[in-house]
């Protein structure tokens, strides 16, 4: 009934790549890109930390004037990361915020880059 070490190793790593594959990309685009629109947000983290958790990282901004149509969150590497819209997002008009959260994967190391356009 018990497997043997090399067969547990094997369902272990199995089950962690297919865990993680379902929710990482490399670039995360929200609306459509227009050429006569403005950046109204931009920012980016690079965080190499030793942590057994994923490290989370929110970026909030509220635009001055016009409406957010375009947010694009991207790294240059192959650090896998999520991100996902926690408030606002496209279609925001001004005064009001918009929040976005970036997270690592696999621990400690989280590289991302976030910019947003509006018209």
């Amino acid at each position: 009934m018990f497997l043997k070490c090399p067969q547990r190793l094997f369902i272990l790593i199995t089950l962690l790549t297919a865990s993680t594959a379902s929710g990482q990309s490399s670039e995360y685009v929200y609306g459509s890109y227009l050429p006569n629109m403005t950046p109204c947000f931009s920012s980016s983290i690079n965080r190499n930390a030793f942590s057994a958790v994923p490290v989370y990282q929110a970026f909030t901004f509220a635009q001055a004037a016009g409406t957010v149509r375009y947010i694009r969150v991207w790294n240059d590497g192959s650090i896998p990361f999520s991100a996902s819209v926690l408030a606002g997002g496209v279609g925001t008009a001004a005064a009001a915020t918009t929040s976005i959260l970036v997270s690592s994967l696999h621990g400690g190391k989280l590289s991302a880059n976030i910019l947003a356009m509006c018209n």
